[in-house]
């Protein structure tokens, strides 16, 4: 999806801003008719201009977002995009291929789908009431919406959710036939963690929810438990009752123990599993991750909120026991993965460590990744002929 008149590092003072108020206009609009209206602006304003009247910037606005949701599908086309995973209109793929290439897609489709417990955020501050009465954390939203600022602000590779999109949305179906200039189906490597990059993270991350969980876990009040029903046999209904934190440490440490079993047993796969690997001709390796210490920091903040929230008594404990003893039993594995990592192969990704280590297996070669691309407007000559 071409940017059309967003080209950067312009000199020229009045073509900045006009190119930033044409921002206003859908992508595809801009690409087609964008340096048309800069010459037709340039001959309004006259010589020695520098920036555009604030009567033509409202224009700019008014027209471009009044283009936007003309060419756009309705407000039940609009909703059915964002919360259903179902293609859209052939009509309406160039739409949705300008909202899937635009600047902070991870934002706007992570407030899309908040968008319900933002307004009942909003309701609750307009009667005053204090945010705790909202039956979700407003914290956990926060967090969220930070990492998906991360996630738009270092965008070291096609994240997950825009490929799912550009591939539910953009490819052309198998029966509909392609035009000069329009879309086709294509191929593209399928994109994998390094073992480098992403062991690191992981450890990071493990060990931020373990001390959070643990601490919960040891503090809270009360916690899930069964009793029996009454004249019913083999019966049982989840309550909440006194919590016994020294039966929990326990658990936790039958957990530590078997962790370091199962990081004992991956470690001799992984000595006789990895040198068989297969090549991966149709893998890219990711190998730099300029937001890693951010995701951590976040993910973290968020697994310390978690644990937080049920500490003191505002949740129930039911996440911190049992992610505490998860994350116990998964990091010695963990550990081993990156220590494996720094010792291994360059070419290494953290899932072929996960399918050696967990399931015993080689791993497979990597499929391609169905992908879009644009094709050229003028058609191709003829060798022959």
């Amino acid at each position: 999806m071409g940017a059309g008149t967003d080209r950067p590092g312009s000199a020229d003072p009045f073509e900045r801003s006009v190119r930033f108020w044409l921002r206003s206009y859908p992508r595809r609009w801009r690409a087609v008719r964008g340096e048309e209206m800069l010459g037709v602006l340039r001959d309004l304003a006259g010589p020695g201009a520098t920036r555009l009247a604030p009567r033509e910037r409202l224009g700019l606005l008014r027209g471009g977002w009044a283009t936007r949701w003309r060419t756009g599908p309705s407000l039940g086309g609009r909703l059915a995009y964002h919360y259903l995973p179902r293609p859209v209109p052939a009509r309406y793929r160039e739409w949705a291929g300008d909202d899937i290439a635009g600047r902070w897609y991870a934002v706007r489709r992570t407030l899309w789908l908040f968008s319900p417990f933002c307004l009942m955020l909003l309701v609750t501050v307009l009667k005053g009431q204090p945010l705790t009465s909202v039956p979700w954390p407003w914290q956990i939203w926060a967090i969220v919406l930070a990492i998906s600022v991360v996630e738009d602000v270092f965008p070291h590779r096609i994240t997950a959710p825009r490929a799912n999109a550009v591939r539910l949305h953009l490819r052309p179906g198998p029966d509909e036939p392609l035009v000069p200039g329009g879309l086709a189906p294509s191929w593209r490597p399928r994109p994998r963690l390094s073992a480098r990059t992403g062991a690191p993270q992981l450890v990071g991350v493990l060990v931020m929810g373990i001390a959070a969980w643990t601490t919960a876990a040891l503090r809270v009040r009360n916690g899930p438990a069964q009793v029996p029903n009454a004249g019913q046999a083999n019966s049982y209904e989840l309550v909440w009752a006194p919590w016994h934190p020294g039966a929990w440490l326990i658990v936790a440490v039958i957990a530590v123990v078997l962790g370091l079993v199962a990081a004992l047993r991956a470690g001799r796969l992984t000595d006789r599993l990895l040198p068989g690997r297969p090549q991966q001709p149709s893998r890219e390796l990711v190998t730099r991750a300029p937001g890693a210490i951010l995701n951590v920091l976040l993910w973290g903040s968020l697994l310390v909120w978690e644990a937080w929230l049920e500490a003191t008594g505002q949740w129930v404990a039911f996440v911190s026991p049992v992610a505490g003893v998860l994350a116990l039993l998964a990091l010695p594995g963990a550990l081993l993965a990156w220590r494996t990592a720094r010792r291994g192969p360059a070419d290494l990704a953290l899932l072929d460590l996960w399918r050696i280590g967990l399931l015993g297996s080689v791993p497979p070669v990597d499929e391609p990744l169905k992908d879009v691309v644009r094709l050229p407007i003028d058609p191709p000559t003829p060798l022959l002929g």
